[in-house]
């Protein structure tokens, strides 16, 4: 069965509406944009800081193909990799530190084997024109480890390759109306189609707000409806599924509004989302008055 890929308008427009007032709520300003939006800046605008911050690290421009073998790369890497805010994917390892998902670039770095074939496949990542191969050889060499080998993308091109956690995204492209299997599927073939359909979502978020969203807008609007939009207060302390930058951001955005959150969880129970106006009708019966129902309203 051939998997669906076209996000079905309808349920794009009833999401967009339930973020919109949900953000709008937490921001008390109109949500024109991503980039001029409080709320969504301070709570996701850190990956535009680790991505920078990450590239300065990694320090292309002083790679060289002699380089190779030498444990430059690797150095390099581990460094873009192991930054202070980066929740990205666990840089820790659920069961110690050989569990983690980068632990072979430790293993290369501290005995020397496969150094070579490793800066080698890191070289073509970044230097090389074939983004297929180079993914399938990162298979080849790391295993299947997903979230770690969509981030090296993502280092190389934030305008073109993006994180993922494939169950978050999964479910979020679900409320979508899109079927993308993620999890346990780990291949250039899968990662294209999750980039198609992240960057339909940037076009259609674009026409929404009538202003340029870029790439890793579309991959906060996507983790937000799917964690604090509707995740429950019980679940944002589970370090090893969430951040503490999302944690934090979920514990404080659900302060003082759980009737409008049981409300809004019942019409998603028999809905895939409420529309804007709903879920301003939501907010007024739990007495929550935001920004739009003011008295300043235009």
């Amino acid at each position: 069965m051939t998997e669906s890929l076209a996000i079905d308008p309808y349920l794009f427009d009833e999401q967009f509406s339930a973020f919109k007032v949900f953000v709008e709520y937490e921001s008390r300003m109109r949500f024109t944009s991503f980039i001029s939006n409080p709320f969504i800046n301070h709570h996701e605008g850190y990956k535009y800081e680790i991505y920078q911050t990450a590239r300065e690290k990694l320090a292309l421009e002083k790679w060289h193909e002699q380089d190779i073998g030498s444990g430059k790369i690797v150095a390099c890497t581990i460094a873009a990799i192991e930054l202070k805010n980066n929740n990205f994917f666990d840089l820790h390892g659920k069961y110690g530190p050989e569990s983690r998902l980068h632990h072979k670039l430790y293993l290369a770095q501290e005995t020397q084997e496969d150094v070579a074939e490793i800066e080698r496949c890191l070289f073509n990542i970044y230097y090389g024109t074939n983004e297929g191969a180079s993914f399938d050889h990162a298979i080849s060499i790391f295993g299947q480890k997903y979230p770690f080998l969509a981030y090296l993308f993502f280092l190389k091109d934030c305008s073109l390759y993006l994180p993922v956690k494939p169950t978050f995204f999964e479910q979020a492209f679900s409320s979508l109306g899109v079927d993308l299997k993620l999890s346990g599927r780990c291949s250039w073939e899968n990662y294209s189609r999750y980039l198609e359909v992240m960057d339909e979502l940037r076009l259609l978020l674009s026409d929404k707000l009538s202003c340029s969203v870029t790439l890793l807008d579309a991959h906060s609007f996507a983790w937000m409806l799917n964690t604090q939009v509707t995740v429950e207060p019980a679940q944002t302390t589970d370090v090893e599924v969430y951040g503490e930058t999302e944690r934090e951001s979920l514990i404080k955005a659900r302060k003082g509004q759980g009737k409008f959150r049981d409300e809004l969880k019942k019409y998603w129970s028999n809905a895939c989302a409420v529309t804007g106006c709903q879920a301003v009708d939501l907010l007024r019966a739990s007495h929550i008055k935001p920004w739009c129902a003011s008295d300043n309203t235009e």
